[in-house]
């Protein structure tokens, strides 16, 4: 519910700052667009949460953590993939990790799959629903 009320925060927002709508553009238009512009920032936030996490996991247990690990050891909060926005993916192993975000119920829930490893570096691109990767541009928000 939290991330229900930001997202709608956000997107009131990003409506009355952004001066309204194109003359070829509905109000209807200009609120999708928003939300989804807003569902897309909350999935490149958790997934820089994630990358704190498994750096954090990885400092107790010598290897990066599964997301229920990174749940369990208390490492994260909360799963992301509760917001049910965003599809939410580590795969761990010793010395590396690599974690993907992929919108639920492309394009209504989001435009942007995310990836992130243990260099950091968010990097997101539209994949239209599908899965990113290590060669996606630096997303930078």
């Amino acid at each position: 519910m939290r991330t229900h009320r930001m997202v709608s925060v956000m997107v009131l927002t990003a409506v009355l700052l952004g001066g309204g709508c194109r003359k070829d553009e509905k109000p209807d238009q200009v609120i999708v667009s928003a939300s989804v512009k807003a569902r897309d920032s909350s999935a490149a936030a958790s997934m820089r949460a994630l990358a704190r996490a498994e750096q954090s996991y990885r400092t107790t247990n010598s290897r990066y953590g599964t997301l229920p690990e990174l749940v369990e050891s208390g490492d994260l909060a909360v799963s992301p993939n509760n917001d049910r926005m965003s599809q939410f993916t580590c795969e761990p192993g010793e010395n590396e990790f690599s974690c993907y975000s992929t919108p639920s119920g492309y394009p209504q829930t989001g435009r942007l799959s995310f990836y992130i490893d243990q260099t950091g570096k968010l990097r997101g691109a539209d994949h239209q629903g599908g899965r990113g990767g290590a060669t996606d541009p630096i997303f930078e928000n």
